[in-house]
């Protein structure tokens, strides 16, 4: 089994939105409700996987509060802020290329920043924790 430890950043305005945790097609851990806005969530899982994290509870039209200028003020949303493999950390700048938001509505967008509904994922489509840091390094270049 691999050890997989994801930190997540949670924006909490109106409540926050809530997420079920999924890999090899089993549920790994459900959150209704964030409580701190960091988290930090440990799973072991069987390599290759995919971990998916299914995101909803987001209402676009009350849950982000925006300034005269146009700015976000405030917004309901989870952020991948760190990820660890078998405790060794992906690279931060490496998180948005693996990371895959499909939103509800059939958008496919590359980032680590939640502020939809739909679902996340990650690949970590290696045979071993080794392979996986060696693939996803080479994304950065």
């Amino acid at each position: 089994m691999t050890r997989v430890d994801v930190n997540i950043l949670c924006g909490i305005y109106n409540g926050s939105m809530s997420t079920k945790f999924y890999a090899n097609k089993k549920l790994l851990a459900t959150i209704n409700q964030f409580y701190n806005q960091h988290t930090w969530l440990t799973f072991h899982v069987s390599m290759p996987t995919t971990l998916h994290i299914f995101v909803d509870g987001k209402d676009n039209n009350v849950d982000t509060k925006v300034g005269d200028d146009g700015k976000i003020i405030a917004d309901k949303f989870i952020k991948i802020e760190n990820l660890l493999i078998d405790q060794k950390p992906v690279s931060t700048d490496a998180l948005h290329k693996i990371c895959k938001l499909q939103t509800t509505d059939g958008q496919i967008i590359y980032t680590n920043y939640v502020g939809f509904n739909g679902v996340l994922s990650m690949d970590l489509e290696y045979s071993n924790s080794l392979l996986a840091h060696l693939n996803i390094n080479k994304m950065l270049g």
